[in-house]
């Protein structure tokens, strides 16, 4: 009666291993790939805010009208000795 009992509990330790052995890897599996993922949001994330201040300065740049006119020297000549617009 105690082997037959002995071998029972065995068997009943050895299926919840296995369960709990394929739990396990698969809530490491889960964590690595959400830990994945997160970092790839991360990085696009961070590489989006890159790119959009780059573009913001580059039209900050190009929309600077003040400096535009006052750079070319036809047109400094122009608005300095009419206005102060240039000073």
């Amino acid at each position: 009666m105690d082997e037959q009992l002995l071998r029972q509990i065995v068997r009943q330790l050895k299926f919840l291993n296995f369960w709990i052995a394929f739990f396990g890897v698969i809530i490491i599996i889960t964590l690595a790939a959400t830990g994945l993922i997160l970092f790839k949001i991360v990085t696009v994330a961070n590489d989006s805010v890159k790119k959009f201040d780059s573009f913001q300065q580059q039209t900050s740049k190009s929309l600077n009208v003040k400096q535009q006119l006052c750079s070319d020297s036809s047109l400094s000549a122009l608005l300095s000795s009419q206005t102060a617009f240039c000073k």
